[in-house]
């Protein structure tokens, strides 16, 4: 599915809890947890780089995500044998407004990488 064939009714608002800052959504709060947020860099998602978000416990700073950014959040649990439990939410950024991030979840890397529509520098 295209930008241009998804609707206002799939857009999520992401809000803010207090200044350029947001709850990691998929926060796991264990000992063993690992939690981050970043913003999806680079031409595809092969070629991808990831530039990680400053944060504090479940807090993830966003002031530098803008309109059309591509953003993972990221919680993966890890358990007593090493397994990993990694639970992720990828979205698109459609604008920020007083109230949050508004965004649209898009089900992998790949296409929400499709969907942005930040300028990307050649490198």
């Amino acid at each position: 599915m295209t930008q241009e064939q998804k609707t206002e009714s799939e857009i999520v608002i992401i809000p803010f809890s207090e200044t350029n800052c947001v709850i990691n959504p998929v926060h796991f709060d264990h000992r063993r947890a690992k939690n981050w947020a970043s913003i999806l860099r680079g031409k595809n998602s092969v070629r991808l780089q990831m530039q990680f978000l400053p944060r504090e416990g479940e807090v993830i700073d966003v002031e530098e995500v803008k309109a059309g950014d591509a953003i993972e959040f990221g919680g993966d649990y890890y358990s007593n044998g090493g397994d990993k439990t990694p639970t992720r939410e990828i979205y698109v950024v459609q604008k920020i407004e007083k109230d949050g991030l508004h965004c649209i979840l898009y089900p992998s890397r790949a296409e929400a990488m499709k969907n942005r529509f930040t300028e990307e520098e050649d490198e």
